[in-house]
């Protein structure tokens, strides 16, 4: 009986022979990953990042109306009371427009109206039940509902796709428009004004105009890399790299279920063959193919083909090989275990594939909400290797925009 290493190496050679005599496949496993490497580096070439090494900072500006409106618009509040009403028709005269004003009794009822009456264009919603008295309480609490050009997804911290450099980049650039769009909904203004008459009910002898000088600024920005490739990174690259090895991992499963299919894998048995023997020739049949795959897409990916840079600039390279090779581990991990659930090699095949991108097709739905998730969420979440996949990209391609080169040393 030949011994537990020889039954490694002749296995290990069975598996190449096998490997090299299914030619065409042989040749999109080597192509896929290379091509849509090769399009990244395309798309690199198309467009070209700046430097910006200054911090980006704005003028202060006074708190004032957007935009007149020469039509009747409404304010609405709930609960209705005396102090209540008092202080939105001070709200409704200090705006200067065409305001008026109606109260609800209750919370539903107002933004019933709110969705109902387009002419609706501030909701204020005092908080609590101590607005019966002769005086406001000391602890005022509300929430202002805006009329805006868009919804405001107030929920979340970020957004879907976040890009290097001060947010709403474009609109800071037009005269009319460099200040954070809250400001042309007026919502800014409203609080102003709402918090300037809460005040004065509580000290008649303040004046804002002369003992306050009050301005809008909006927070600077430190220097960051201006980079449009960076937002497509996020979303494009986990994509091209579940393709790029879409293919492998279904021909793992399947090759496996192949010999469980045709019995092969029980006649070694019968000869001998070990079992641990058996599955570690496969892993590291698949581990070397995988790779050499992987090195190729890292060199692709971060050589600097021409002056317009390369995909991944302050990436370090052994750092990404490194995270690759580990997804090449997980990738190998997961085709092992669909193959153990069929004994047919094209069934196995179809639901490898299929299994293997659904479990991608969650990031997108993830990342929407990757700012609000907890740690325990998005560790359990990482638990599909696809989506540990795409939020290491996603962090990788947020750095890339920033001047940090995600290096060795840092993470240590």
């Amino acid at each position: 009986m030949i011994s537990l290493g020889q039954q490694f190496i002749l296995l290990l050679w069975k598996n190449f022979v096998l490997q090299k005599r299914k030619v065409c496949v042989s040749v999109f496993e080597i192509l896929l990953p290379l091509f849509f490497a090769a399009l990244l580096v395309l798309i690199r070439l198309a467009g070209t990042s700046t430097k910006i090494s200054n911090s980006t900072t704005y003028s202060d500006s006074d708190i004032s109306l957007a935009y007149p409106y020469d039509y009747q618009k409404r304010l609405v509040f709930t609960p209705v009371t005396n102090l209540t009403r008092k202080l939105c028709q001070s709200v409704a005269d200090s705006i200067q427009r065409r305001f008026t004003t109606t109260g609800f009794s209750t919370e539903d009822d107002l933004l019933a109206e709110y969705q109902r009456d387009k002419n609706v264009s501030i909701a204020v919603i005092f908080n609590g039940d101590n607005y019966d008295g002769p005086q406001l309480p000391h602890n005022i609490e509300y929430s202002l509902r805006m009329d805006c050009y868009s919804e405001w997804k107030t929920a979340e911290t970020y957004g879907l796709s976040q890009q290097p450099g001060p947010r709403d980049e474009y609109f800071s650039t037009l005269s009319f428009t460099e200040y954070p769009k809250y400001r042309f909904c007026d919502f800014l203004l409203i609080q102003y004004i709402l918090d300037k008459t809460i005040i004065e009910q509580f000290n008649g002898s303040v004046n804002f105009s002369k003992d306050f000088d009050m301005k809008l600024k909006r927070m600077p920005y430190p220097a960051y890399i201006k980079d449009p490739l960076v937002s497509i990174l996020q979303f494009i690259l986990p994509l091209y790299i579940v393709l790029s090895f879409l293919l492998n991992a279904l021909q793992i499963s399947k090759n496996i279920a192949y010999e469980k299919e045709k019995l092969l894998k029980e006649s070694m048995k019968m000869m001998g063959l070990n079992n641990v023997v058996y599955w570690l020739s496969w892993f590291v049949k698949c581990l070397i193919y995988l790779a050499v795959a992987m090195l190729f897409y890292t060199l692709l990916l971060t050589i600097k083909f021409t002056e317009k840079g390369n995909v991944l600039s302050l990436t370090d390279p052994t750092l990404f090989y490194v995270f690759l090779f580990c997804y090449s581990l997980s990738v190998i991990a997961f085709s092992f275990m669909v193959s153990t659930f069929f004994k047919k090699a094209n069934t196995a095949a179809f639901c490898a594939g299929i299994l293997f991108f659904l479990t991608f097709c969650v990031f997108y739905f993830l990342d929407k909400y990757y700012s609000t998730m907890t740690q325990s969420q998005k560790l359990a979440a990482c638990l599909l290797s696809n989506i540990a996949m795409a939020f290491g990209i996603k962090a990788i391609a947020i750095y890339e925009g920033i001047d940090s080169q995600q290096s060795r040393k840092e993470i240590n």
